[in-house]
């Protein structure tokens, strides 16, 4: 990874213009970068410009997958939050939202592995797919929902090279370009070879659920599900740490369910402890 100097930038950072107003229905699978939002799966991501930070740590993009209830509209604003929390450039991919009670049938969905083809997970697996091949180093950052988009693609690239005669080995091995970062994530099967950083609030339900800081009655509903998905295990074959914090629960906003599984929560804390 390439470092740069977290000196302050020369001038104030451009604000991206605002999006053309799209169907939301139409964008499952579309890119959004500082130019707005773009057009669904398979445009190629190869002209994308990045969100840049305020302060840079890494000239390496990294792409940021959404979770539940989650607009376009919103993950175009989010992008530059997100970039200033993490210091990577950043673009986005999107996980289209419908209603809680669809988003959370999606989400079932996925956590049994069904959903493999799902427009988000499809990009995102030709984005991988793409990258390795270059031998490019990646940076994929999801909140809630967002990271079982990132498990089911990677499963994706695994069950491709298990295809192509590669070796579990090779494949760690060529992985090991990838990086991971779950804020509030919901997914607990990964396959080895990514580094990964999940961050947890002790406050929040989900994740201590189903996700990386389960509990017992989590660890046996996550090992119940996403059959033929590689199994994630802290500290064995995986190069992985997970952080619980106590961030709380704040006052929820209007129409939010869960203000202890905030995006906005997770990127303050992550704001304050950059690597």
């Amino acid at each position: 990874m390439t470092v740069v100097s977290k000196k302050p930038p020369t001038s104030a950072p451009v604000t991206a213009p605002s999006p053309k107003r799209t169907k939301e229905t139409q964008t499952d699978g579309a890119w959004i970068d500082a130019n707005g939002i773009g057009l669904p799966y398979p445009l190629s991501n190869g002209s994308l410009t990045p969100v840049r930070p305020a302060y840079p740590s890494s000239e390496t993009v990294a792409v940021f997958v959404n979770g539940i209830l989650f607009s376009a509209d919103q993950h175009f604003k989010s992008l530059q939050e997100v970039a200033d929390a993490t210091g990577f450039p950043v673009i986005g991919l999107h996980n289209a939202t419908s209603s809680l009670f669809e988003d959370l049938i999606e989400t079932v969905r996925q956590k049994l592995g069904y959903a493999t083809k799902d427009p988000s997970v499809r990009a995102l697996t030709e984005y991988l797919t793409t990258g390795l091949e270059t031998k490019k180093e990646m940076v994929l950052i999801a909140h809630s929902q967002g990271a079982l988009v990132i498990s089911l693609a990677l499963q994706n690239v695994v069950d491709a090279m298990r295809k192509k005669g590669m070796t579990d080995t090779q494949i760690e091995s060529r992985l090991k370009a990838v990086r991971v970062e779950t804020y509030g994530g919901v997914a607990r099967g990964f396959p080895n070879g990514p580094h990964y950083r999940h961050f947890v609030n002790r406050q929040d339900a989900l994740p201590k659920l189903i996700g990386p800081g389960a509990t017992t009655l989590g660890l046996w509903i996550s090992k119940a599900r996403q059959l033929g998905i590689d199994q994630f295990e802290p500290g064995i074959r995986n190069d992985s740490r997970v952080t619980q914090i106590d961030l709380g629960v704040p006052t929820a906003a209007s129409g939010e369910y869960l203000p202890s599984h905030g995006l906005e929560l997770y990127l303050g804390f992550r704001a304050k402890n950059k690597e």
